[in-house]
């Protein structure tokens, strides 16, 4: 559910504070994430709890989330997964598909899990790399199964390295 206040807080979140020193990727993600999506929305989660945000040990088990928390988290995932709620979304040009969308939540976790924070600009990095690689992947893969896909006829080692050529420049 969307309340004014939510979105008041998020938006102040957002706002580019000139005052203070802020990271010039962070800048530039506030200034253009309008851009980045279509339309988004805010659901606002209560805090883990200061057990939990200070715990350098943390391993993500429920049974350390407060009860709340994990009602909020009952709540969300539905209308997360609702079929009203999935359409086709994108992040620049691209569109984010159910597989990269489960790899960011993966690094996210792993990210996480490591506690890797000194990290972030790589994390950054990877973040934005991500769909494009597993674009390629998707698309090296679609290319590949015309010159020697399930149904077809095998190939000789010359001709496979060269469909592999032609293949993989489109990908990249």
């Amino acid at each position: 559910m969307e309340t004014r206040g939510v979105v008041i807080i998020c938006c102040k979140h957002l706002e580019i504070q000139t005052f203070k020193i802020q990271d010039q990727e962070l800048i530039c993600l506030k200034e253009k994430l309008d851009s980045y999506f279509s339309e988004y929305s805010y659901f606002l989660m209560p805090h883990t709890g200061y057990q939990i945000a200070q715990n350098i040990k943390l391993n993500g088990l429920l049974s350390e989330i407060r009860n709340d928390r994990k009602q909020q988290i009952i709540n969300f995932v539905p209308k997360l997964l609702a079929p009203e709620n999935l359409d086709i979304n994108k992040i620049g040009p691209s569109i984010v598909t159910a597989s990269s969308l489960f790899e960011h939540f993966k690094n996210g976790i792993q990210f996480y899990r490591n506690l890797d924070l000194l990290n972030i600009r790589n994390i950054l990095v990877i973040k934005y790399n991500l769909p494009a690689m597993l674009n390629a992947v998707d698309m090296y893969e679609e290319l590949m199964n015309t010159f020697c896909g399930p149904n077809l006829p095998y190939l000789k080692n010359e001709r496979f390295q060269s469909a592999h050529d032609v293949c993989y420049n489109q990908a990249i």
